[in-house]
Formats: C-alpha cells, sequence, structure tokens
C-alpha cells in the first residue's frame, strides 16, 4: 500500500511526498464524476460494454485513438482546476511541449511551480525560496510527456456519461500504484486542430481521488521563450 500523502501542503512534505502530489495531479474523475454520491438525481456510472449492434467503437479502439490523438500534441496550453480528496480547489495554468517539457504554475496564495526539463522534475516554492528536483522518470507524468499511451497502460473500463467518456486506467509498470481515467469527448479525437481531452482524476491505494478539469485548451500553439523555465519572484 502507498503511504497516504497531503497534495495541500506540498512546501513541508518530503521530496518523496512532492512526488506523491505530482503523481496525483497528472494522473488524477471528472466533477460529473465526483458528486454522483451528492447528487441522488444522477444516475451512478456503469461500465460500458462493447455491443456490435450499436456500431460502437471497442474499449481498445477508443484507447488507440486517444493515443494517436494526444501524440499528435506538440505543445498545449491550458487553464486546470484541481479539486482535492477533502474538497478543496486550486487552479493554476499549465504550459506543455513534448516530448519533455511542462511548466505548472498554481495561482495565489499558492505559490509553488512545477518544472519538468531535461530529464528532471523540479519543486519550487516561491514562499520559501526552495526548489528541490527529481528523476523525471520516476514521476508518472513522464508517459504523458512521451507518448505511446496505449503501450504503457492496462485499460481497466470505460465509462460513458452524455457526451464525455472515461478511459480508467493503471500503469502496466506499476499496476498497484492506484488507477487514473483520462476525460474526453470522443467527436473530438479525429480533429487535429482541438485537443479532447477536458480533464483526468487518480484514485489512490487508499481511495482518494483528486480530479483535474482543463478548460481554455489551446493545441500546438508557439510557445514564448522562457516558457519552461523556473521563474522566481
Amino acid at each position: 500500500m502507498l503511504p497516504k500523502v497531503s497534495i495541500l501542503n506540498a512546501s513541508s512534505a518530503s521530496l518523496i511526498g512532492r512526488s506523491a502530489l505530482f503523481a496525483l495531479l497528472f494522473l488524477s474523475v471528472s466533477p460529473i464524476f465526483s458528486k454522483i454520491k451528492k447528487n441522488p438525481q444522477i444516475k451512478a456510472n456503469t461500465t460500458y460494454v462493447y455491443n456490435p449492434v450499436k456500431k460502437l467503437l471497442t474499449p481498445q479502439e477508443y484507447l488507440h485513438m486517444l493515443s494517436q490523438s494526444w501524440d499528435s500534441i506538440q505543445t498545449l496550453r491550458t487553464d486546470l482546476i484541481q479539486k482535492n480528496p477533502n474538497g478543496t480547489h486550486m487552479k493554476a495554468d499549465l504550459y506543455l511541449r513534448r516530448p519533455g517539457e511542462m511548466r505548472l504554475v498554481y495561482h495565489a496564495p499558492s505559490q509553488v511551480q512545477m518544472i519538468a526539463l531535461k530529464g528532471k522534475l523540479i519543486h519550487y516554492d516561491g514562499r520559501r525560496n526552495r526548489s528541490q528536483s527529481m528523476d523525471l522518470s520516476r514521476s508518472p507524468v513522464a508517459f504523458l510527456l512521451q507518448g505511446k499511451l496505449h503501450d504503457q497502460v492496462q485499460l481497466v473500463e470505460i465509462i460513458h456519461r452524455d457526451a464525455w467518456i472515461t478511459l480508467v486506467m493503471k500503469i502496466k509498470k506499476d499496476p498497484n500504484a492506484g488507477k487514473f481515467g483520462l476525460t474526453f469527448n470522443p467527436v473530438l479525437l479525429k480533429n487535429p486542430r482541438l485537443c479532447p481531452l477536458t480533464g483526468w482524476f487518480m484514485t489512490d491505494a487508499y481511495g482518494k481521488t483528486t480530479t483535474i478539469t482543463l478548460s481554455n485548451t489551446i493545441k500546438n500553439a508557439p510557445m514564448p521563450k522562457g516558457t519552461f523555465e523556473l521563474q522566481k519572484k
């Protein structure tokens, strides 16, 4: 079992705690899913069973298409809302350039930045003016920056709700680390100009779920010089 890690106090956590924060963030069900137990009017999620009569794609076909769509991303800029297991919310700006570069900047009052650059994952706490780094390969975010998603994950189930689909998966190299789901709009899978991904969730070994919702996503736009550099205030 993984140790329980708080993602609300990254500045005082150990390096392992910070990497767990990053893992929860990048392998973090849409707010729609997380509110099911609180709202009895919303029907519970059901696992999708392939029915050839409906002429729908199989779960593996959806996974392969999502993987191909993600691999078409060179750069990504998006607004991000992170819902923590205790119900609190954090906002951040996410910048990504594949392969290998990422910058995540949390909004005030947080002064935390997360940088992936040159094979390193850097956590910077602006309040303490302190940074620590680790090997990027030790973080689950690595597969999002590298590509070929379908080769790195094991599909657990597929969930349909309204216009969105969530693929629930485990990492093949670490199947005991919990599960995560990628939520996307299937209509956008073949649109080369748009990113179909609308968010993701991560459930750890203790059943704690962190949810990420994306908005105002811009795909393959030029990134200004210095975007992926640590910016100290």
